[in-house]
């Protein structure tokens, strides 16, 4: 019970919004390093290699306790608890080479402006330059990634090489689909990971 408890306060300490920052995870850590780090921060890791982690951070969706059809029925998955973030790392020589991070916006739209200030405040303070624009190939799918390159040799900084950073807003097509919108973007540099 004390384990549920614990996990129970996670969950609701998450609830909404993201609090992934695009800088929280560094490309060059290590695996190990990574590891402790998101179990630090509330996520829990679903799958783990020499070669990746994935993992994923919950929130509670109030709106699902309120609008209950029926709160009699037990329901063993608990389905209230939504996604809120959903990473992916790949390293290569125990170094995190690229990352993915996509999270998801339920109620307080105000955050993901704020998230995507954050992703171009990085970009803007390592003087990335946009290489492409890439629209969506589906009809119906409305979606716009923009792509950019960091040259790290320039900056002067222990990473050099060039990192690429594609960053989308998504917006479901589905209408039952209960993510409203979500923030997608990949960090790769694989100046970490040589062929």
């Amino acid at each position: 019970m004390k384990y549920f408890s614990a996990l129970f306060g996670v969950f609701f300490s998450t609830v909404v919004f993201s609090d992934v920052k695009v800088d929280d995870y560094p490309l060059g850590m290590s695996s190990e390093e990574l590891t402790q780090r998101l179990l630090k921060d509330g996520f829990y890791i679903y799958e783990l290699s020499k070669d990746s982690i994935k993992a994923k951070k919950l929130a509670i969706d109030l709106n699902d306790f309120s609008n209950s059809k029926n709160p009699d029925e037990a329901k063993a998955e608990f389905p209230q608890f939504s996604v809120s973030t959903d990473v992916d790392f790949a390293f290569c020589e125990k170094k995190l080479y690229r990352e993915t991070v996509q999270s998801f916006y339920y109620n307080e739209l105000i955050n993901i402006w704020a998230a995507r200030k954050s992703i171009y405040k990085y970009l803007d303070d390592n003087k990335a330059v946009q290489t492409d624009i890439r629209l969506s190939q589906t009809e119906e799918d409305n979606n716009v990634g923009f792509a950019y390159k960091i040259d790290r040799s320039a900056l002067g900084g222990s990473a050099k090489g060039e990192e690429n950073v594609t960053v989308q807003l998504y917006v479901p097509t589905k209408p039952n689909d209960r993510r409203r919108l979500s923030m997608k973007y990949r960090l790769e540099n694989k100046w970490f990971c040589p062929e």
